[in-house]
């Protein structure tokens, strides 16, 4: 655990010491309308390694960006290069909408519905910072992620499958369907469905809580696995797969589980799985 902690401290370090060689600054806000060139099943990509994503489900069929671009240099001159080398590219592919920006050092493929978006950089001039903010079509498919300095928000997106991912910071999805993946290292994630989930799930963090609200008709499996935390849940009715010995005690309304291991739960009728996997933070399923 003290690896961890040191490990963590070394790298805020490096981006502080990093951000303080960066002198000189311009800013710009880039608005974007994007439509879908075919809607049989939309999904938007969006990659974000610097900046903070807020996504929220309006009943329009576009999808309406609005980006604050954030560029730094070391001087002046390294401004000046980050300016002709840095892009906010939007492409549309059939029913795709991809986001993301581009560098010399950017790698960027899509392969049918995946894409391949790496960045491969080391101390350079300059630095460059975007925070999105979006309205999309309620029902569209969303693959959204970003590395540092920014959340991972979305809102009223009732999606046929959302997959959110962060590094160091938090993911929060309110009044969400369709959400099947929420990952993250440092940050706690926070998620409310609109119904009941119909399809496995993942919710992963090393460094926070995990809070899921959904209704109370909720009938799933659950695998929870925490070195240093515990899963609490007011639904009552609860219990163990066979084979799977548990240690309970009732605190308040809620039950609380004390398990050292994987261990698989049944919520109601069971179905699909729900999988928590957090190593210093407890898990909450809770019913609204």
């Amino acid at each position: 655990m003290k690896r961890i902690v040191f490990t963590a401290l070394l790298i805020c370090c490096g981006l502080h010491s990093h951000a303080q060689k960066m002198r000189v600054q311009e800013e710009e806000t880039i608005r974007r309308s994007l439509s879908f060139a075919q809607n049989t099943d939309r999904l938007l990509i969006l990659k974000n390694i610097s900046g903070s994503i807020e996504i929220e489900g309006y009943e329009g069929n576009t999808v309406e960006m609005e980006a604050r671009q954030v560029l730094k240099g070391r001087d002046q001159a390294a401004l000046e290069h980050a300016k002709e080398e840095v892009r906010l590219i939007t492409r549309v592919e059939g029913d795709i909408i991809l986001i993301y920006p581009e560098d010399p050092d950017v790698k960027a493929e899509l392969k049918g519905r995946r894409f391949h978006y790496h960045v491969n950089r080391h101390d350079p001039d300059y630095h460059s910072h975007y925070d999105f903010r979006l309205r999309v079509p309620r029902n569209v498919s969303l693959q959204a992620s970003t590395v540092n300095d920014g959340e991972v928000r979305v809102k009223n997106v009732e999606g046929k499958n959302i997959q959110l991912h962060n590094v160091n910071g938090s993911i929060k999805a309110d009044k969400v369907s369709g959400l099947t993946e929420a990952h993250t290292v440092n940050g706690e994630i926070e998620v409310s469905y609109t119904q009941k989930p119909t399809q496995d799930a993942e919710f992963h963090t090393i460094n926070g809580d995990i809070n899921v609200i959904c209704p109370e008709n909720l009938s799933a499996d659950v695998r929870f696995k925490s070195m240093n935390g515990d899963l609490y849940t007011n639904y009552p009715e609860v219990q163990t797969k066979p084979g799977i010995e548990q240690t309970s005690a009732e605190k308040g309304n809620k039950k609380m589980y004390r398990l050292n291991q994987s261990t698989l739960l049944q919520i109601n009728n069971g179905g699909p799985l729900l999988d928590f996997n957090v190593l210093n933070g407890n898990v909450y399923v809770k019913k609204y």
